[in-house]
């Protein structure tokens, strides 16, 4: 049984890269993705993921928003939050 993921990333490419490295792996399905929290939440009531690799900064809804959200909903989904920051100030 193959495990049902989304992926909730802004960034398009590292959202595309994140769905093509997951294709490596036979039990992984990539059911659909989404570019911020809003869009998560609205999918997930019709296609309920058994985890989502969350990003934290997103528009429109956030994901420590979205999480929030889904968690009330759907307890049983997993959450894993994924985020990158550009850091110019670089000791």
């Amino acid at each position: 049984m193959k495990v049902k993921v989304a992926i909730a990333e802004d960034n398009q490419d590292l959202r595309e890269s994140l769905k093509a490295s997951l294709g490596y792996f036979s039990e992984v399905e990539v059911i659909f993705s989404a570019s911020n929290g809003l869009d998560l939440v609205n999918k997930c009531t019709a296609l309920q993921p058994q985890v989502i690799l969350m990003d934290i900064e997103m528009p429109v809804m956030n994901g420590i928003e979205a999480t929030a959200n889904l968690k009330a909903n759907y307890p049983s989904i997993k959450v894993l939050m994924l985020t990158v920051f550009d850091d110019d100030n670089k000791n």
